[in-house]
């Protein structure tokens, strides 16, 4: 058991320290998640605008593509 005054203030001061250094731990983690996530927003928007744009440029190549993509998919899941 801690007597000495002083020993209850160096160890409120350690743990308080290591709180501290969780939180800013937690913060940077939460920062760099964030970026990440923004990253991969920006990411897919390219991706879904070329899709738009290939689409506009193809109209006929993409009804194609869809119908056969449906075709395959209604084939797999009928098998099942």
């Amino acid at each position: 058991m801690i007597s000495n005054p002083n020993e209850h203030h160096q160890t409120t001061d350690r743990v308080a320290s290591k709180a501290h250094d969780a939180v800013d731990s937690a913060a940077e983690s939460a920062a760099r998640a964030e970026e990440y996530a923004r990253e991969q927003s920006a990411h897919a928007d390219d991706a879904l605008n070329q899709a738009f744009s290939y689409v506009r440029k193809n109209p006929l190549i993409s009804i194609v593509a869809a119908f056969l993509a449906g075709l395959l998919f209604s084939f797999l899941k009928s098998r099942q």
